[in-house]
């Protein structure tokens, strides 16, 4: 309410949400002179610094999910990046939006006003599609737009999405980012085709991963928002844009490397030109913008005195136990099994959740000698809980 009472002459007519993806309060005061926009608008809106929501796994797809349905991921179905349906383990929206369990704000929002807003999502993969809901799947919906990047170094709208969402071919089009990346390059004072002594050519998502494309997606927003009319009329519009680049250094490199100030700056740059846009194309006081973060990231195992846990060698040591082919596939909160080798060998899974409870750092490690005497020991896992099933 006090964000919208902002908004001058009634409703808004676009409200816009900014997710930077992983850009969470740690993120933040590790580096609180790179976010000097985000800053400045403090004292003007409302500002939650010390609020948790607590949701396990705080992973995108779960998180976005919760965001654009207000509902927690046991109640909205989008539980993981993927999960097991039968005897199928399913990624969370590379099907479309069917593992969807109830409306999002934009699904019900679209509805009562027969369609007439203009609803969108900028964001990089289909994880990021919870935020906008069902789309044209949803009875009675239309094809809201939707433009994902997906493990590419263009836009795109992969899989089965293009059948309930539409995607705008001109984004593609938008000019500016080959200007970025010689920016980019150049920031560090040498044009050697590196950002910041990493090499952008030598593997392409690296590039993906940088400033560069924060740059452009901010002129692909600005684009989209002038082509589909976003706070065109008095009928209140919504855009959701999720930025990555936070979330996607954080798992190349961790929170404590020079790519990532970089990165918050970059994000926090497109921020402040998007304001100036708004203001300007769809008028001062006639729109909102909300900005959050899914989660924060992780500091270097030095810094934080955390320890790695490496999925390849549980999955390893617990096929040899238990039989071949037992692993179908690991996520941080979960192991999904085949009951087949598990039967064939006279196992439980009982026996499978006891042996990953007492799983040491010692057996975790392809050199045992390499971990410190005093804590081979030590459990990897703080429990596990078998399923009923």
């Amino acid at each position: 309410r006090e964000a919208v009472s902002r908004s001058e002459g009634g409703p808004p007519r676009l409200v816009v949400v900014v997710v930077w993806d992983g850009g969470g309060q740690n993120v933040l005061a590790e580096y609180p002179d790179a976010w000097p926009v985000v800053r400045s608008l403090i004292p003007k809106g409302a500002w939650f610094e010390r609020f948790t929501l607590g949701s396990s796994p705080s992973v995108t797809p779960a998180i976005h999910t919760t965001l654009g349905t207000g509902a927690y991921p046991r109640h909205h179905g989008i539980i993981d990046l993927k999960f097991r349906m039968g005897e199928r383990i399913v990624p969370s929206f590379e099907e479309g939006p069917r593992y969807l369990m109830v409306e999002s704000l934009a699904d019900a929002y679209d509805a009562a006003m027969g369609n007439q807003p203009v609803i969108g999502m900028v964001g990089f993969r289909t994880w990021h599609l919870g935020m906008i809901g069902h789309g044209a799947a949803q009875p009675g919906g239309d094809q809201d737009i939707a433009a994902l990047m997906e493990d590419s170094l263009e836009w795109n709208l992969p899989g089965a999405n293009a059948g309930f969402y539409e995607f705008p071919d001109y984004v593609n089009d938008v000019g500016g980012l080959d200007e970025a990346i010689d920016r980019m390059d150049r920031e560090d004072g040498k044009a050697d085709g590196a950002w910041l002594g990493v090499s952008l050519t030598d593997d392409a998502n690296v590039l993906r991963d940088s400033p560069a494309y924060t740059d452009w997606q901010a002129l692909v927003l600005e684009e989209i928002i002038r082509q589909e009319g976003f706070g065109a009329d008095r009928v209140p519009d919504l855009l959701f844009t999720n930025f990555k680049q936070i979330d996607e250094v954080g798992h190349r490199w961790t929170m404590n490397s020079p790519q990532m100030p970089s990165v918050v700056r970059a994000s926090d740059r497109a921020l402040g030109r998007l304001i100036e846009f708004l203001d300007q194309e769809v008028g001062k006081g006639r729109w909102v913008i909300a900005l959050t973060a899914d989660h924060g990231v992780t500091p270097k195992p030095s810094r934080s005195g955390a320890v790695p846990i490496r999925n390849a060698k549980v999955v390893s040591d617990l096929n040899e136990t238990f039989g071949e082919g037992l692993v179908r596939a690991i996520r941080p909160s979960q192991i999904w099994i085949d009951l087949s080798p598990l039967r064939e060998n006279g196992f439980t899974v009982a026996q499978v959740s006891r042996f990953v409870a007492e799983y040491t750092r010692g057996q975790n490690a392809d050199d045992p000698s390499s971990v410190a005497e005093t804590a081979r020991d030590q459990p990897v896992f703080a429990a596990a809980f078998p399923s009923s099933s």
